[in-house]
């Protein structure tokens, strides 16, 4: 069974994420898309003091299917008491020449996500965001995640929840209910905890389409709360909430 093409870093633009992020322009902006990015970097800061990760020392951070590398540049600039040896891979050569030129001081290379070219043991954290779900054979994407691992290594991984039968996205592969992704996980990692982010009324308000004369009211009154650092999608949900966005963590 052949994977899923991802084209959306040739019919968009290689730096499409970076648009999605950026305060400055209301129409390209995502509220949806960056508190994902932001609420990943919470817990990443979160567990790393809660786990006792030293900032004394550099950790090995590895971002699976890092597209153009916006989360790993987004935790650059939140992110500054402890000191990241950065590294990304990805399908997509378009997406990680962007991601060289944003990051110069990190590692990308090209790399399928079922044979990652590291060694055993070598990272102290990893995180994946909006990558599982799109892959044929999700645990041999998880069991090369725990090979790289270190030890008590952080890992981190974020996805849709599954809200229908099928994919609700055609470019998903597989999406999961909360309870199969804790089950996936935990075959090969210490389970933490799911957290539960975006709530589906905001999405589907965000989403809906009320124009006058060409602009999406909804998706810009959300884009300008963000703008004021009120973002709707910033706080995380329960299950009663019908969250729409979930991610496990553990330890390796």
């Amino acid at each position: 069974m052949n994977e899923i093409q991802f084209t959306k870093y040739k019919t968009r633009s290689s730096d499409y994420h970076y648009k999605q992020i950026n305060k400055f322009n209301l129409r390209k902006l995502n509220a949806f898309v960056l508190a994902r990015y932001l609420k990943q970097i919470q817990l990443i800061e979160e567990y790393i003091s809660k786990l006792g990760f030293s900032s004394e020392t550099s950790l090995n951070i590895l971002d699976v299917g890092c597209g153009d590398g916006v989360l790993l540049y987004l935790l650059k600039k939140q992110i500054k008491n402890i000191n990241f040896n950065m590294f990304g891979i990805d399908l997509s050569e378009e997406a990680i020449k962007t991601a060289k030129l944003k990051i110069p001081e990190a590692q990308f290379s090209v790399s399928e996500v079922y044979h990652i070219n590291f060694q055993e043991n070598t990272f102290d954290l990893i995180i994946s965001s909006d990558v599982i779900e799109h892959v044929q054979y999700p645990e041999k994407m998880t069991a090369e995640i725990k090979r790289i691992s270190k030890k008590d290594a952080l890992i981190i991984i974020g996805t849709p929840v599954r809200i229908s039968e099928k994919p609700f996205d055609t470019m998903h592969v597989k999406e999961f209910f909360q309870h199969e992704f804790i089950e996936l996980f935990s075959t090969y990692f210490r389970f933490i905890e799911l957290r539960e982010s975006h709530k589906m009324f905001s999405y589907l308000k965000y989403k809906k389409q009320i124009k006058y004369p060409a602009v999406n009211l909804n998706r810009y009154l959300f884009n300008v709360l963000t703008i004021l650092n009120l973002n709707p999608f910033m706080k995380f949900v329960s299950s009663k909430d019908l969250p729409v966005y979930m991610f496990a963590v553990g330890q390796a």
